[in-house]
């Protein structure tokens, strides 16, 4: 316990009140999720149910923010996949009319696609 150490105390003293800067002062945003969850503890470590409100808060929003750029980067990796593929003469995905490059159409075949017949 903290309290059974002073020069602990101190360090813990310390740890809070420069957490509480970082937050206030939006550092948190240039942190890495590793580094945020590192320099959030000292907020958990000293509980109360504001500072816990924060830091879940925090890890909440992190968290999102993360899953948002992970599926735009796994979204990019399928479409250069796509792209080898297209380059090495294999047709990839053949249901993603996103990346199909621009070209001659097939009328009939594209009155036979289920989508065609959706906004039709």
């Amino acid at each position: 316990r903290a309290s059974d150490c002073p020069a602990r105390a101190a360090a813990d003293s310390k740890a809070l009140a420069l957490a509480e800067a970082l937050l206030r002062r939006g550092w948190q945003a240039s942190l890495t999720s590793a580094e945020l969850a590192f320099a959030l503890m000292p907020l958990r470590h000293s509980p109360t149910a504001p500072r816990l409100e924060s830091v879940l808060a925090q890890v909440e929003a992190r968290a999102a923010a993360d899953a948002a750029a992970s599926a735009a980067l796994e979204r990019f990796r399928k479409a250069t996949l796509r792209r080898m593929q297209h380059l090495a003469g294999q047709d990839g995905d053949p249901d993603d009319i996103l990346e199909h490059l621009p070209g001659h159409t097939d009328a009939e075949a594209l009155r036979a696609e289920p989508l065609c017949a959706e906004v039709a």
